[in-house]
């Protein structure tokens, strides 16, 4: 990624300006186009509903199901990556996606633990409330 300072400069996703002047820009999208005006769907849906049943692409049905972002699909679908870059992609989101999950159920049992360890009140770790006096 490059940051480039510049209040003219656009977001190739949104379309929007940088609040602070600065935009991220991917190395690897060599000439990235403007966004494309956003067609009058509902009329078109209004007009055709059977055609919004199934119009996405195997491979856009593939990378929304993994979780990765519309820039990414976009690049995919238009033939910006390798068949061995989309790969790798692929490999480190799920990597990621399973990283996540696993430290959140870590999180949910240490919680668990801590709930546990805390409703059974004080713990006798010497054991000296079960000795008994060999004396008496």
């Amino acid at each position: 990624m490059d940051r480039i300072y510049g209040r003219e400069q656009h977001c190739f996703v949104c379309g929007r300006a940088p609040s602070v002047g600065f935009l991220y820009v991917c190395r690897q999208d060599d000439q990235p186009s403007p966004p494309a005006p956003l067609p009058n769907c509902l009329e078109d849906y209004k007009s055709d509903p059977e055609q919004f049943v199934d119009s996405k692409s195997e491979l856009r049905k593939e990378l929304e199901g993994i979780g990765l972002s519309e820039s990414i699909i976009l690049t995919a679908e238009r033939g910006g990556y390798s068949p061995a870059q989309l790969a790798k992609i692929k490999a480190l989101k799920l990597e990621l996606k399973q990283a996540i999950e696993d430290a959140v159920l870590a999180q949910d049992a240490n919680e668990m633990h801590m709930k546990l360890i805390s409703s059974k009140g004080p713990w006798n770790h010497d054991g000296a409330c079960n000795s008994k006096d060999p004396v008496g």
